[in-house]
This record gives C-alpha cells, structure tokens and sequence, in this order.
C-alpha cells in the first residue's frame, strides 16, 4: 500500500477492517485462556477500585475527558513542535518523523516496558510493543487514510525495506525460546541506532 506513495480510501477501510478481526480474535482467544497469575494479579490491582466503582464514576469520566483534551492539544503542539524544529534546523521533516515525534510517541511503550522487566513480566512488555506496532499500522494509517486518502513523498523504499526487515529479525529471535536475551537486545538497539545515523547522513547531511 505504502510502496506507490498513496493510501487511498479504500485502502484505509481494508487496515480498519483488518484490526477490528484482529482485536475480536485477540479477545476471544484470550477467553479461552486459562491462567491463574494474571486473574491473580488483576484481582490485586483493580479488585479495589472496581469495588469503588459507583464512588469514582464521576471522577474517572472526568479524567477520560481531561485526558482527551490533553491528547488532542498535545498532538497539535507536537505535530507544530516538530515542524518548527525542522525548519529553524533546515532539516527535512521526515527526518523530525521517523526519529523525535517516532520516539517521543514511543516514550509511553519504553516506560510500560521498563517497568514490567523489573517485575518480570515478558507478556506485557512483548504484547506492549507488538500491540502498539499492530495499532499503529491498522488502525492510525487506516483510520487516516479513511478521512483523506494519505499521499506520503518523504518515506522512501529503504524506510519500508527497515520495517520489513525488523519484522524478518524479530520474529525468529521471539519464536526460538519465547524471550530476548541481552545480546539480541543489544542486536536490535544497535540497528535503531544504525538507523538513525543513516537517516542523519542520507536525509539531512545529503539535502
């Protein structure tokens, strides 16, 4: 879809289409699961508050909406932060995109992740970052491209090329033993880092 430079509607329909089967999958498979550590675990950190439920409603649909004007405010001072950056530093936009607004809205996910390795806790650090990436691909392109079909003239073959090829790394070094050791972690750091200075080189250095 990205490989012609255009999104168009339809297209968009078809990635919406494509994460609304794979939540409903997602959900009806986790039914069917059976494990007794993460009920256990849910119990202890929401059994309290669901039992406060009619006390809170109010100043949880409060934080709801607080939250939700936070979010539409802070992705316009992001989205103009980042265009004002690059044109003070004359650097591409694309540049600003797959790297700071790419990282910052990442920030979430690293924090999330951080804290569950230190609690040992591999499914939410995995499920965080691969729902995340599923989310960001169906439901962001999709539902943007549905409003305006997305015509995209910076993200160049490489970028796509990275993408697939993380895919092609990640998914053997996760299916071997279920879990990534320090070195492959290491592995994949590396790459971003590569990345990113090859970015700097090809789109700013290279202008």
């Amino acid at each position: 879809m990205l490989w012609d430079g255009v999104i168009e509607v339809w297209e968009g329909g078809i990635l919406v289409l494509g994460v609304i089967v794979y939540t409903v999958y997602s959900f009806r498979a986790s039914k069917k699961e059976d494990n007794p550590e993460v009920l256990e675990e849910f119990e202890d950190e929401y059994g309290q508050a669901a039992g406060k439920k009619n006390d809170g409603m109010m100043g949880m649909a409060g934080l709801i909406l607080i939250g939700l004007v936070g979010l539409y405010f802070g992705a316009e001072w992001l989205v103009e932060g980042a265009v004002g950056v690059a044109e003070r530093m004359n650097v591409p936009s694309a540049f600003i995109s797959l790297t700071v607004i790419a990282f910052g809205t990442s920030l979430p996910e690293l924090a999330t992740s951080i804290v569950a390795v230190i609690r040992r806790q591999g499914d939410i650090i995995s499920g965080n970052a691969i729902g995340s990436c599923i989310f960001n691909l169906l439901l962001v392109l999709g539902a943007t491209a549905m409003v305006k079909r997305m015509v995209i003239t910076a993200i160049e073959p490489v970028d796509l090329a990275v993408m697939m090829g993380m895919v092609v790394l990640v998914v053997p070094l996760m299916w071997t033993r279920r879990r990534l050791a320090r070195p492959e972690g290491a592995l994949l750091l590396a790459i971003y880092l590569g990345y990113t200075v090859y970015l700097w080189f090809d789109r700013v250095q290279g202008a």
